[in-house]
């Protein structure tokens, strides 16, 4: 399922950062960080809406990231093959 969601997930990091809603410098480093400028009120409105429509899997999400290590040769990254984790430091 993570593997899927790769392509649309770059897509929508590349989006915010586009729009200035992302630090263009940190996603150069794969990272994803909010800038000081607000979100528009229908975009806040529309991922709202799609949020409660999606509550299991954000649930799921929210699980695999607290109760699963997320680096390492036996984290999220090496069992789903979406990332590099030989060079990770655990």
């Amino acid at each position: 399922m993570l593997k899927s969601m790769k392509p649309f997930q770059l897509a929508a990091a590349n989006t915010l950062v586009d729009s200035g809603l992302a630090d263009p410098e940190a996603w150069t480093k794969g990272e994803v960080v909010a800038t000081a400028i607000n979100v528009p009120d229908a975009l806040k409105e529309a991922l709202e809406k799609k949020n409660a429509q999606q509550a299991d899997v954000l649930e799921f999400l929210g699980v695999l990231t607290s109760e699963y290590n997320f680096l390492g040769e036996d984290g999220v990254k090496h069992r789903t093959g979406l990332l590099e984790y030989r060079y990770d430091t655990v």
